[in-house]
């Protein structure tokens, strides 16, 4: 079974291997004695390498309530949130956020950002984010990432 992201069609297993390999002989490189499977288990709580899960509910006038769940890659998932704290400056917490996950070129959003000043987001540059394997999108959501020592969480 192939597992597409469905933001990008990329498949997610493709995109993780790259990063994996390179992970891999990173690792390898500091702890020379460590073994292989050692870095693979460690790698799991580094990079999803079956995607991230972005669940929200629906609803509409002639159907109940649902969950609608997308896998998403690491760099569409990422994106996503950035476009998000980039333009409304707090995470994704209604189910139209949901639009901010797609790549698009000259997205209305991109137009704004082009007039409007740009957010600084320190959590994107420093690079040391944790981002979670299973995003809800919802109403009663945190509205930054929590900062401590250092990091960024994203729950």
């Amino acid at each position: 079974m192939t597992n597409n992201c469905k933001f990008c069609k990329r498949n997610i297993e493709d995109i993780n291997r790259l990063k994996i390999n390179k992970k891999i002989l990173e690792l390898s490189s500091i702890f020379k004695n460590l073994n292989i499977d050692v870095i693979n288990y460690i790698l799991t709580f580094l990079i999803h390498q079956n995607g991230h899960i972005i669940e929200y509910k629906s609803s509409s006038k002639y159907l109940p309530l649902s969950s609608i769940k997308s896998i998403s890659c690491s760099e569409c998932f990422k994106r996503g949130i950035y476009k998000c704290l980039n333009h409304k400056n707090i995470l994704p917490n209604l189910k139209f956020d949901i639009k901010y996950f797609y790549p698009r070129l000259k997205t209305l959003y991109e137009i704004k950002k082009i007039k409007n000043k740009k957010l600084y987001i320190p959590c994107k540059e420093n690079g040391k984010v944790f981002l979670p394997n299973h995003y809800i999108i919802t109403y009663w959501k945190q509205n930054i990432p929590k900062q401590k020592d250092g990091y960024y969480f994203i729950l």
